[in-house]
């Protein structure tokens, strides 16, 4: 098992990736600390998965075309992937201190776990950490199973297993909530997180889904059609987002986004929806509201930004959340907003956006300040 000594830096430096004619550019170096859990989140077909498969060395570096193990493939990397500080763009696989966990956990189907897990185990390794790995995942009843007789949870808390295991520093998670269900979710990633607490290893995880990038990224690289959009701490991409795309697609049941702003005599206007009090910002194009930031109000002083009364309501709840839901000409999605108070509904209802609320950006995708 390996030591918070051990873990490894991975950075990514100037790596691009084509497939036939469509090129993925990281526009931005990045690097991974060693212990960091780091993740790459974006929508699907972005490049996270082709990212990921940089790393592992399942696509190499142009070198690789002309050495004997060069994979039989048109696709090569340009750039160097560094780990642990040595250029290993052209290594094969096994010589890269990663282990690789797919969304289908990639256990050898004739195997059983016991078998499957015997392949990656040094032999030097104590059988009492072993059992204890194996108690903390909750698979020590299903070792003479094979896989076709555990679920998809049970499966990627072996593949776990196996890459805590396995004699490498890094952990690197391919979509690994794939195909599971919400609440199975939830548990698996807060396993994840207790796991690496006490196995500690680099984290490069590569995800779509928002839950579980957020509750366990120290980091998180935002990924779309190819560039890295923003890096930062979760909080931090959640409450400043520094492209439109990310403020749409972070916490997306609360984001709305309104295109074509033009200034008014009061402030300005985004579609028919119009902000009184507060200055455009000089080359504005779109802004993106985040309706978690949307206040009830009763009466009082007009707050700048953008009041609306709602005279026939009815509260839905989501994951436990109390929301009100209602759409407006400007755009063909709900605006849900939490709610604070209780009851059924149906009477006035006063809401308020203040301009914490509101992310403004230019035709360039630059973050504006009021």
């Amino acid at each position: 098992m390996s030591s918070e000594s051990d873990n490894v830096s991975i950075a990514f430096d100037n790596v691009e990736v084509a497939y036939s004619t469509t090129r993925f550019r990281i526009s931005a170096n990045f690097a991974i600390s060693p212990g960091e859990r780091f993740a790459i989140l974006g929508p699907s077909g972005g490049g996270k998965s082709t990212i990921i498969k940089v790393a592992a060395g399942l696509i190499r570096g142009i070198g690789s075309q002309k050495k004997w193990f060069a994979l039989k493939s048109p696709v090569f990397h340009s750039g160097k992937i560094m780990i642990a500080g040595r250029d290993v763009s052209d290594a094969e696989p096994s010589a890269r201190a990663i282990s690789l966990i797919s969304q289908h956990s990639n256990l050898y189907p004739h195997l059983t776990v016991r078998q499957n897990l015997d392949l990656v185990t040094p032999p030097d390794t104590a059988n009492g950490l072993v059992a204890s790995l194996l108690n903390e995942l909750g698979i020590a009843h299903l070792l003479e199973r094979r896989p076709s007789q555990i679920s998809g949870g049970e499966g990627q808390r072996v593949a776990l297993a196996k890459a805590i295991l396995r004699r490498s520093s890094c952990v690197a998670f391919d979509e690994p909530m794939s195909g599971i269900d919400q609440h199975l979710r939830i548990g698996l990633t807060t396993l994840i997180r207790q796991v690496l607490r006490k196995h500690p290893k680099t984290l490069l995880l590569v995800s779509h889904d928002q839950e579980t990038t957020l509750g366990l990224a120290d980091r998180i690289a935002f990924l779309n059609q190819g560039q890295v959009l923003q890096i930062s701490r979760p909080q931090e991409m959640v409450e400043n987002p520094a492209h439109p795309v990310v403020a749409s697609a972070i916490d997306p049941f609360f984001r709305v986004r309104l295109d074509g702003i033009s200034p008014t005599s009061l402030g300005f206007r985004a579609g028919p929806v119009e902000f009184r009090g507060l200055q455009m910002p000089a080359g504005a194009d779109c802004i993106v509201i985040n309706t978690r930031k949307i206040i009830e109000k009763n009466g009082g002083t007009p707050l700048a930004g953008w009041e609306l009364g709602l005279t026939d309501w009815r509260p839905s709840f989501v994951g436990g959340q109390a929301v009100v839901a209602f759409s407006l000409p400007c755009t063909d999605r709900d605006w849900n907003v939490p709610l604070t108070r209780k009851g059924a509904g149906g009477s006035s209802l006063n809401l308020a956006i203040p301009p914490e609320g509101l992310f403004v950006f230019d035709e360039c995708g630059n973050r504006l300040k009021f």
